[in-house]
């Protein structure tokens, strides 16, 4: 049972891989996909969050401890769009690679 349980898990994180591939090559060259720096707040971002009904938060190995390293992502297109976080000294966009 544990095992079917496993398998299971793998097939569901490997289409959730792909769709997220998938919508990642959607955007055109002249409209990459990338990290938006300087539009969240600490642990607000894509790498991190907050729970407000409990209050917890998490992120990805401490990679959002400022505004500054707060990101979401975006196409460059809301990228410039969006409003700098209040506590950001800067706001940058980064391509995927």
């Amino acid at each position: 049972m544990e095992t079917k349980n496993i398998i299971v898990m793998g097939a569901l994180l490997a289409m959730t891989q792909m769709a997220g591939c998938a919508s990642a090559q959607s955007a055109d060259a002249t409209n990459p996909v990338g990290k938006c720096y300087g539009v969240a707040g600490p642990k607000q971002g894509d790498c991190g969050g907050k729970d407000p009904n409990t209050g917890k938060t998490w992120s990805c190995a401490g990679q959002n401890p400022t505004a500054d390293l707060g990101w979401k992502k975006l196409t460059k297109a809301e990228c410039d769009a969006a409003e700098k976080h209040k506590s950001a000294t800067t706001k940058n966009f980064v391509a995927n690679k």
